[in-house]
């Protein structure tokens, strides 16, 4: 007899953001829509230990983290080849003044302005990146 339960594959998603409530409330919704288990971090160190202490399939980083800035941590990703070739969306307040053209180097797949972003467009981008879709 086959059973019902949903056999897609869990998502691993790490979000980098100084804003912990918009964090924690992207990672509600992602889980819901794409059965992801989701990580928040707002230190680009932590999240640099947590990439390398966990199997992320998906890095989803705001720019802007309070005085630091993550394109730090972009730079020191695209050093070694296994992270960089993880798929990085940026969702920021300032995805719209950001080109894909000057940040594609750095592995990233997708910008996103987090004050204008649709969820299921981002939702199905994670799922076509991480092949997680139907």
């Amino acid at each position: 007899m086959m059973s019902n339960i949903d056999t897609k594959p869990i998502v691993t998603l790490l979000i980098l953001d100084d804003d912990q409530q918009f964090a924690s409330s992207l990672a509600d919704s992602l889980a819901v829509a794409i059965n992801a288990n989701c990580y928040c971090e707002s230190d680009p160190e932590r999240a640099m230990q947590a990439i390398d202490n966990q199997k992320i399939d998906l890095l989803i980083i705001d720019i802007h983290l309070g005085d630091r800035n993550a394109l730090t941590l972009l730079n020191e990703l695209s050093t070694y080849p296994d992270t960089l070739a993880l798929p990085k969306i940026i969702l920021s307040s300032s995805g719209s003044q950001l080109s894909i053209d000057d940040l594609g180097s750095y592995g990233v797949a997708a910008i996103y302005d987090k004050r204008t972003y649709d969820l299921a467009d981002l939702v199905h981008k994670i799922q076509e990146l991480t092949d997680s879709g139907d």
